[in-house]
C-alpha cells in the first residue's frame, strides 16, 4: 500500500471503531515517511482513540516538531493534552492553534475554535 492509502484505510478503520488497527498502519505510515506530519497526526487520533493518550501526545509533537504552524496538530495536542490533565499545556496549545488559523487568514476557523476550546479551558490567563 502506498502512504496515501495507508492513512485513508486508518481512517475508514477509525471510523468503524477498529482503533488497533488504524494504529497499526498509523505505525507503518510513520516508518515509511517520518519526515511527514500527516502520519504522525494519524498516528496521534488512533492511539487516542484507542486510549493511548500519552502515545498520541508524544505522535502529536511529533507532527508539531515538522509542522509547527499546522493549527490541526495544535488543537488535537491540546485535546489530548486535556485528556492527561494538563490543562495549561491544553490552553496554550488551544491559543497556538487560533493564532495560526489568524494567521493563515481563516479567521472564521480561528472564531469557531476559540468558541469550542473556550468551553473546555479558560483561554485567557
Amino acid at each position: 500500500l502506498t502512504l496515501a492509502a495507508r492513512l485513508n484505510l486508518a481512517a475508514l478503520l477509525l471510523d468503524q471503531g477498529q482503533a488497533a488497527g488504524a494504529v497499526a498502519l498509523g505505525l507503518e505510515a510513520t516508518q515509511i515517511a517520518p519526515e511527514l506530519a500527516n502520519g504522525w497526526l494519524h498516528l496521534g487520533l488512533s492511539l487516542r482513540r484507542s486510549g493511548d493518550t500519552s502515545g498520541a501526545i508524544s505522535a502529536y509533537r511529533q507532527a508539531l516538531a515538522i509542522e509547527p504552524t499546522r493549527s490541526e496538530g495544535h488543537q488535537n495536542l491540546a485535546l489530548a493534552l486535556l485528556l492527561a490533565g494538563d490543562v495549561l499545556g491544553a490552553r496554550r496549545h488551544f491559543q497556538d492553534a487560533i493564532r495560526h488559523l489568524e494567521a493563515q487568514g481563516r479567521r472564521e476557523d480561528a472564531q469557531a475554535l476559540r468558541r469550542t476550546a473556550g468551553t473546555l479551558v479558560k483561554l485567557e490567563p
